[in-house]
């Protein structure tokens, strides 16, 4: 690919980190993947060598050379403060990965890839927030504070759920369920005292229990009603992280944009969510890809700087 224009776009997750490199008129020409790049994780080192990965396979897709890029754009989970992103932004400047360098919320990415200015974005994954933006430009979010104390309504949350109602279960303090022997099935293990090492062992992720969640969502849909019972309170939980936005910036009508691999993978979910909402939108667009919004990004900030 000629290098003498192109673009880095960078979404990077709490499980994975995605880059793509796009030519000029912000076609895709290469795509790398890279652990994660929450620093909360994997650490700062950890994070900054995942996206270094990511960006080095994409640009060798694309055959691009090591010449800089007109700009880059990197959303980073776990990086919400203005201290994160600016941390997250030398670094990207002293890589010399583009001319010029932008870093935002995650949640900025699904909002840039729908191509509105205004509206709610909502990331359910390995972690979950909401993010969202006005006419005016004022931004609010709500949530993403990480396994301990939020990410409600994500994949790890909806896994510990399901966990805790299978050692209930095994405790005689809830009646067993469809859900609580196929937990026991999808570790292999005979009782739940078999789950020890699965939650608690040493190398155990995030992304390791969040790993559990699409059993629930399959077990939903067939009708079994603890695992139904999961998945509306995950639902309500990211209801509440976009109604908090909203309120925050006095949006009526708002554009929802839905990330993360729990919003785009289980339509249960989404259904769930949009009918626990008590205001009307202007539309919902499942981003597939919220690297394309980085790279979407990256083109305004040299028209910008132009």
């Amino acid at each position: 690919m000629k290098t003498s224009g192109f673009y880095v776009g960078v979404d990077g997750g709490g499980s994975k980190t995605v880059a793509v490199v796009a030519d000029a008129q912000g076609r895709i020409r290469g795509r790398g993947e890279g652990g994660t790049s929450n620093h909360h994780v994997a650490g700062w080192r950890g994070a900054f060598a995942a996206v270094a990965d990511a960006v080095a396979h994409a640009r060798r897709a694309a055959g691009c050379d090591e010449s800089p890029a007109l700009a880059v754009c990197m959303g980073m989970a776990g990086a919400d403060t203005e201290e994160d992103q600016d941390r997250t932004l030398q670094w990207l400047k002293r890589q010399g990965i583009g001319r010029a360098s932008l870093v935002v919320n995650d949640g900025a990415l699904l909002l840039a890839a729908t191509g509105q200015r205004q509206g709610v974005a909502v990331v359910s994954g390995t972690g979950s927030i909401a993010w969202g933006q006005d006419a005016q430009g004022n931004r609010a979010r709500s949530g993403g504070w990480g396994h301990l104390i939020g990410d409600e309504g994500s994949g790890y949350a909806l896994s510990v759920q399901a966990l805790r109602h299978t050692v209930t279960a095994a405790d005689g303090r809830a009646p067993s369920s469809a859900l609580a022997r196929a937990v026991l099935r999808f570790y292999g293990v005979k009782n739940a005292q078999g789950l020890l090492p699965f939650v608690y062992g040493r190398n155990i992720a995030k992304s390791d229990v969040a790993k559990l969640a699409p059993l629930v969502f399959r077990l939903a849909a067939r009708g079994d009603s603890a695992a139904r019972i999961l998945v509306d309170d995950a639902a309500a939980s990211l209801a509440a992280l976009v109604l908090s936005v909203t309120r925050q910036l006095g949006l009526k009508r708002p554009a929802l944009a839905f990330g993360g691999s729990m919003l785009v993978r289980q339509k249960g979910l989404r259904d769930s969510l949009l009918a626990k909402l008590t205001i009307s939108t202007s539309g919902v667009t499942v981003v597939k890809n919220p690297a394309l919004g980085a790279v979407h990004l990256a083109c305004q900030l040299v028209q910008t700087v132009a």
